[in-house]
């Protein structure tokens, strides 16, 4: 009875994924109960004289008994089976978690990277802004002095003329 009473108990913990095991297990435990409640009755039935058991009713009650342990071996079977396979997804969830932590680690290491290069850019885009800026001013003083130059050799050409 404490059996059945812990193998319901597991049963009921089981997930939805193994609903045939959930079966199977709901099945075997419902088949000790009748045949616990077989042997019970088994035990009461007294056909020998003067309200005794006779030899069958002893017989009977083992074959009933060993039934009972037969479905019990196939309840702990199914168990073991609902444990071996919890210990398979607890080992596939630690592999899948090593491997995130491994994925994880690579992109952490390629974000590192990538923000040590755009560091990197924007310093020399920095630079690069103010080298444009110094050329930028000196292409509006060298405009000037042309402009300066030129217009002072049209003077120059309409004072000699």
């Amino acid at each position: 009875m404490i059996l059945s009473f812990f193998a319901f108990s597991l049963f009921t913990s089981l997930t939805k994924g193994q609903s045939a095991d959930r079966k199977d297990l709901h099945d075997l435990v419902e088949l000790r109960r009748e045949k616990f409640d077989a042997y019970s009755h088994s035990l009461e039935k007294r056909s020998g004289i003067f309200g005794n058991k006779t030899k069958k009713d002893l017989e009977h009650s083992n074959a009933v008994l060993s039934e009972i342990v037969e479905t019990d071996n196939r309840i702990i079977s199914t168990l073991n089976r609902v444990i071996d396979f919890k210990s398979y997804e607890k080992v596939n969830r630690n592999y899948d978690w090593l491997q995130n932590n491994d994925q994880l680690d690579n992109l952490k290491h390629a974000t590192d990277t990538l923000t040590k290069q755009v560091d990197t850019l924007a310093i020399v885009n920095a630079s690069l802004k103010s080298k444009t800026k110094r050329l930028r001013w000196l292409t509006y003083i060298l405009s000037a002095l042309l402009i300066w130059s030129l217009v002072s050799r049209r003077r120059r050409g309409q004072v000699n003329a």
